[in-house]
C-alpha cells in the first residue's frame, strides 16, 4: 500500500492506495461478462486487514500470490 493522504493536524495516514494497481492495474477475469473498470481504488479509514487480503485475492490474484510467494528480498523489489 502507498500512502497518498494525510491528517494535516495529526500526521495520520487517511488514504491508500494499492501499489499492484499502480504497477500492474486490474487483472482480466476469464470469463467476465463485463469489461473491468480501469479505476484505481483507493481505500479508506477504517482499514481492516480481511478487506485488504479479500481486495489482493480478488483483483490482483496472480500478482499477489507470486507476491506471497517471494522471500522478504524478492518483495522490497517486486
Amino acid at each position: 500500500l502507498q500512502v497518498t493522504e494525510r491528517n494535516p493536524d495529526t500526521k495520520s495516514v487517511v488514504s491508500v492506495v494499492c501499489r499492484f494497481y499502480v504497477k500492474f492495474g486490474r487483472e482480466a477475469k476469464p470469463n467476465a461478462k463485463r469489461k473491468r473498470t480501469t479505476q484505481v481504488q483507493y481505500l479508506k479509514l477504517p482499514f481492516r486487514a480481511d478487506h485488504i487480503k479479500h481486495h489482493l485475492e480478488s483483483v490482483h490474484p496472480r500478482h499477489w500470490k507470486v507476491y506471497a510467494a517471494a522471500t522478504d528480498e524478492a518483495k522490497r523489489v517486486y
